[in-house]
């Protein structure tokens, strides 16, 4: 199941729950610039973990593909389901942009 995953530091693990992810997105919708967005965003972040399908909805709500970059090589490290993530450049207009994320995860790895 793409939601669990048992190997990390031997405890279990799961994505926020819908109701904080919905918190999460209406914080950053209320922000009127992507660099506050992108704080808060980092900052939530950086204390939870996340499957893919919401790393894409998080990247959604950023203007700017700089922004987008960013927060996906954020959420890179706190993703349940990294096998899936190549699913995230779908939230990418510019192919650099897909380059520059797939070349970060390589040095992740």
């Amino acid at each position: 199941d793409d939601e669990f995953d048992w190997q990390y530091d031997g405890n279990f693990r799961q994505a926020i729950d819908s109701r904080n992810f919905d918190q999460l997105k209406q914080t950053i919708r209320n922000e009127a610039f992507d660099n506050t967005r992108l704080t808060i965003a980092k900052q939530v972040v950086g204390q939870h973990f996340f499957n893919t399908s919401q790393v894409k909805e998080l990247i959604g709500l950023f203007t700017f593909e700089s922004s987008k970059l960013d927060l996906a090589k954020t959420c890179y490290s706190r993703t349940i389901d990294k096998s899936n993530y190549f699913t995230v450049n779908d939230a990418f207009s510019f192919s650099n942009s897909k380059e520059e994320l797939s070349n970060y995860i390589r040095t992740q790895q």
